[in-house]
């Protein structure tokens, strides 16, 4: 019985869904950060309110524009759209790293289809 065919086919195949796991892993990584929102009030006893969510930071948690430009704590005024990572097992979480961002950025582009 000769299934050359049915190899060349489940190379393909496995070729084919590698590929697309690349693009996906490409498109979801294209931002440094997994959360976002909008700052709802300045930092107060080492806690920041993002989107109606109470967070815990540092006086040395990193903050930065989008574009890698330096950017400081006192960038997080209230109305500031902010992209973060966040580690803890429960709340309040605490973040790891800020991104400022553009007033502009429009936060649709970063939800899932």
């Amino acid at each position: 019985m000769n299934t050359h065919w049915l190899k060349n086919i489940l190379a393909v195949l496995a070729f084919s869904v590698a590929g697309a796991g690349t693009i996906c892993a490409e498109t979801s990584s294209t931002m440094p950060f997994t959360n976002y929102g909008i700052v709802d009030s300045a930092i107060f006893e080492g806690a920041l309110l993002i989107s109606d969510q109470t967070f815990r930071l540092s006086d040395n948690t990193p903050v930065q524009k989008l574009g890698g430009k330096p950017a400081s704590l006192s960038d997080l005024k209230p109305g500031t759209k902010v992209g973060f990572n966040v580690y803890g097992e429960r709340a309040p979480y605490y973040i790891l790293d800020v991104w400022v961002l553009p007033g502009a950025f429009d936060f649709s582009t970063l939800e899932e289809d």
